[in-house]
């Protein structure tokens, strides 16, 4: 008789499972409660859940990113109420985010997905105010989708708990180095001097941040991490990436 068993170490191991994994019971809840909120808070678990494919976080390391990401977008969307200190934070933020890599170029990716999902959400209780909530309730709208946030980083960190399980039944490291420790590995990679490119983030995101506190566009915080994705040391490098950009316009 011939068994077929399920290849979980192969279907752990592929990014859209991983995805998957993650999003489906977010979707169905969401779907369930007709709460949009679980869609917005899954940028956190999406965003922890690619720093640990790509910067190779464990699940302590990924908590720790959620972490920041949620005391990210208190900061943000706090500053909110006064547009000049937004966007001083904003584009601190953001520099900070780009500095990592000087580090090791793994870094960057891990600052780049933490600026992100903070600004985004920082966004959206913006957008939300803009719409006509009432203002005097401002701190209870910040503080509603925390939970939500967190909820979505625990699925994260399961899925990746899951894939440490497995590889530990393949390999001698024990369960707790598994879990405990902030990274897979402390090689991230050659570190680079960004100075130039640090300054280039820094007048790009503050041009950005004070044009969308100025125009109030909807969905704002498209266009102040697009800045982020762009601005480079290089300047043929900003042009082919402005040019490609402008393809979609």
């Amino acid at each position: 008789m011939i068994s077929i068993g399920w290849p979980w170490p192969r279907f752990i191991g592929s990014s859209l499972a991983r995805a998957l994994l993650l999003l489906a019971p977010i979707l169905i809840i969401s779907l369930l409660t007709k709460n949009e909120i679980w869609l917005q808070a899954a940028i956190v678990g999406l965003a922890c859940q690619l720093t640990q494919e790509r910067a190779g976080l464990a699940p302590f390391g990924m908590l720790l990113q959620g972490l920041v990401i949620i005391a990210g977008y208190i900061l943000l969307v706090f500053s909110l109420r006064e547009p000049p200190l937004f966007v001083i934070t904003c584009t601190l933020m953001a520099a900070g985010a780009i500095r990592l890599d000087a580090a090791g170029r793994k870094l960057r990716t891990i600052g780049n997905f933490t600026f992100i999902p903070s600004v985004y959400l920082a966004c959206e209780v913006a957008d939300l105010l803009a719409k006509g909530a009432d203002p005097t309730t401002y701190a209870s709208l910040v503080l509603a989708p925390l939970p939500y946030m967190a909820a979505s980083l625990m699925m994260a960190i399961f899925v990746a708990g899951l894939g440490h399980l497995i590889q530990h039944r393949q390999d001698d490291i024990s369960i707790v180095r598994h879990f405990a420790c902030i990274a897979s590995s402390t090689d991230f990679g050659a570190p680079s001097e960004n100075g130039t490119t640090v300054i280039a983030v820094l007048v790009a995101v503050a041009l950005m941040a004070s044009l969308v506190e100025w125009q109030e566009p909807g969905s704002g915080q498209w266009a102040i991490w697009s800045a982020v994705s762009v601005a480079a040391a290089e300047v043929g490098t900003n042009h082919r990436k402005f040019s490609n950009r402008a393809c979609w316009l």
